[in-house]
């Protein structure tokens, strides 16, 4: 909105280096290569940690972690992290 007095121009070449740099550290965070595997009624998600919508749907757990498994395979993510039925965590891998 014009005429606010803190607000910095898009196009402002330092604002553009800030906003780069907290993308870059926020795509970079270990946490993002996490891969959940969760139940969903009768079907399993793979969901890689912080997003909002499932990556995967399987109809079974097995399929699930062989699927994220490729994924780790191909260096799509680093850990999965597989979730009982209740949402507990079961195991890491």
């Amino acid at each position: 909105m014009e005429g606010q007095p803190n607000e910095l121009p898009l196009t402002d070449e330092g604002v553009i280096k800030r906003v780069g740099h907290k993308l870059a550290v926020a795509a970079s965070s270990p946490e993002k290569n996490n891969l959940h595997i969760i139940a969903r009624g009768e079907q399993w998600i793979i969901k890689r940690e912080g997003a909002q919508k499932a990556h995967r749907i399987c109809k079974t757990q097995e399929q699930a972690v062989k699927d994220a498994k490729e994924m780790i395979n191909r260096g799509l993510a680093t850990n999965i992290i597989i979730h009982e039925e209740d949402g507990t965590v079961a195991q890491r891998i």
